[in-house]
């Protein structure tokens, strides 16, 4: 088992809009977990100078090994807005091509596109915090064998958008510290998904948290179509809960009750308790 614990600062927030609506869509109120795996596949294919045709087979390596991933906010609180973006059009569509003297009408479009803020709580820039824990770190792209190590976080730099620019502050590998947790009522402080039978919310311990609906991880390994085709017929969603920060002192923790394969995985040091629900088996999907 491979534990991480990745501390991501923002510029100003990140755009990663919903799926499947026009394209005045809005944007999610945090980064999904597949955007963050996403992030990852992007250092891990430069690192191993691998083409962008090799995303669907990264994607699908990622998760066939992933255990858990949640995400919390440190110091900012989300707000979606949308906004009038101009777009200019480069296309063929027929025998014209885009953009186009003759037909400027049809070369230009304002629609009003979503955008997430993080609005910070204190000082600093915003910040989230991400738990990832992989079964191992060797990952196996069609015949290739690549290690995850520390420095494939430090080289992520977007999450979302290409103007969705990221810092990252801390990387820590947690992997001899993290304990486990099974069929049991545990409290976690990272959002987690809502499984009925398998992951069950019982009570909002602490803070505030809010419903949001994301491509659930653990089933893209087992999808014969494409992502956009099994999210479209809602074979791939999957309802979550997240914490929101109201104050820079404000405390979240949710208790939720774990059955079949479903896992708590945590650790507790002078920093604070971090703890995060997932599998624990490879052949299982939540």
């Amino acid at each position: 088992m491979k534990a991480f614990i990745v501390d991501i600062e923002f510029d100003w927030g990140f755009q990663a809009r919903i799926i499947g609506l026009s394209k005045t869509a809005p944007s999610y109120d945090y980064p999904p977990p597949t955007t963050f795996l996403g992030a990852i596949a992007e250092s891990l294919a430069r690192k191993y100078w691998l083409s962008e045709g090799t995303w669907p087979h990264f994607l699908k390596a990622l998760t066939s090994n992933l255990l858990a991933l949640g995400v919390r906010p440190l110091n900012c609180t989300p707000l979606t807005f949308m906004d009038i973006n101009r777009i200019i059009s480069i296309r063929r569509a027929g025998k014209e091509w885009y953009p186009s003297a003759q037909y400027i009408y049809k070369s230009f479009d304002a629609p009003a596109r979503g955008k997430t803020i993080f609005s910070p709580l204190e000082y600093d820039a915003p910040r989230l915090r991400w738990f990832i824990i992989f079964k191992s770190n060797n990952i196996k792209v069609k015949d290739k064998e690549l290690i995850l190590d520390t420095e494939d976080f430090w080289r992520i730099h977007r999450l979302g958008s290409k103007e969705s620019r990221v810092t990252v502050i801390k990387v820590n590998e947690v992997s001899d510290k993290v304990e486990t947790c099974m069929k049991c009522e545990a409290r976690t402080n990272y959002s987690f998904p809502i499984i009925n039978g398998i992951i069950d919310p019982l009570d909002e311990f602490f803070g505030t948290w809010i419903y949001v609906t994301w491509v659930n991880p653990f089933r893209i390994a087992e999808m014969k179509v494409s992502m956009f085709k099994a999210y479209m017929e809602r074979k791939a969603i999957s309802a979550f809960k997240a914490p929101i920060l109201e104050t820079r002192f404000s405390r979240y923790s949710h208790l939720v009750r774990l059955s079949n394969w479903a896992s708590l995985y945590y650790y507790e040091e002078d920093e604070g308790y971090e703890a995060v629900v997932g599998r624990i088996e490879e052949e299982a999907t939540l």
